[in-house]
């Protein structure tokens, strides 16, 4: 089992900060009526932020990432299915077998978990974690990683419009997706737009639709209504490979960035602008999908 480095900069986060602001720019830690560079006198640069003198946890331990070198050996799919791989493809089938009536498609359902890392040195910054509340979080830890699962076609190992479940969230919401940010003020992101989304739990939604409202977690905590994607995700479970593409509300798919601010996850169509809105250290990050072992 590989390890890789931790992240350090994590600990400095909301530190980096050139002069002291008089007003609030956290929509989180700021009273929702007002208009948000005139909220309570508290000094706070992140989008998400508990008080005005919040840094994030440093993450002190490396962050173990399961050897993959051996995920799919020669198994039989009694084990494959037990250890949630990839069957093997069905053995091919003779001409009289194939011109009979058509079958479903089996399918199998591989589980994992989301490997955050920072998209400039490719370094891994820890986990996704189980525990969602508005945004996910980072964990250093794998035993407090989410773990999350896709099914997929027997015989595939990648697939689009994904949902990805929740497996071991304590919360009652079905798959781990994109919500609408609190401050957005569409549900559209792009270029230029400080519009976000939050990486957090949400309930499913259809395929290749725009925003819906089926619920989700950031709109139970914020306590006002944000729409979400649940069918978000590309993912190859053999490269690791996973992204979401969000699609805006005229049905176009949008140019999605993964980022972190002060430990949590965000997506977006510009890291840049939300960086100018909330001031507090962004970094890009990349998902890679780890197999539950």
């Amino acid at each position: 089992m590989r390890a890789f480095a931790i992240l350090s900069g994590l600990a400095a986060l909301s530190s980096v900060v050139a002069a002291p602001l008089s007003g609030c720019t956290s929509e989180l830690f700021c009273e929702s009526s007002a208009a948000l560079d005139a909220r309570s006198g508290g000094v706070c640069l992140a989008e998400l932020c508990v008080d005005g003198n919040q840094t994030a946890a440093p993450l002190k331990r490396d962050a173990p990432v399961p050897s993959k070198a051996s995920v799919y050996a020669d198994l039989p799919n009694s084990e494959r299915l037990a250890r949630g791989f990839p069957l093997k493809p069905p053995a091919r089938r003779t001409k009289a077998a194939r011109d009979g009536a058509a079958s479903p498609v089996p399918s199998y359902t591989a589980k994992g978990h989301l490997l955050v890392r920072n998209a400039g040195d490719n370094s891994v910054i820890g986990y996704a974690s189980k525990t969602v509340s508005t945004a996910t979080l980072i964990t250093p830890d794998l035993v407090n990683a989410l773990t999350v699962s896709i099914t997929l076609p027997v015989g595939a190992t990648s697939g689009s419009q994904l949902n990805l479940a929740q497996v071991d969230s304590p919360n009652a919401f079905t798959s781990f997706g994109l919500v609408q940010g609190r401050d957005s003020t569409t549900t559209d992101i792009s270029t230029g737009s400080f519009n976000y989304l939050y990486i957090s739990s949400t309930n499913d939604t259809p395929a290749g639709s725009s925003p819906q409202q089926p619920g989700n977690m950031p709109s139970n905590s914020l306590g006002i209504t944000r729409s979400s994607e649940s069918a978000v995700w590309t993912i190859d479970i053999v490269s690791g490979t996973v992204f979401p593409t969000w699609i805006n509300s005229g049905g176009v798919a949008a140019t999605t960035q993964l980022f972190t601010q002060s430990n949590a996850l965000y997506a977006g169509g510009d890291a840049d602008a939300f960086r100018a809105r909330y001031p507090s250290p962004v970094t890009l990050i990349t998902l890679t999908w780890v197999p539950a072992v």
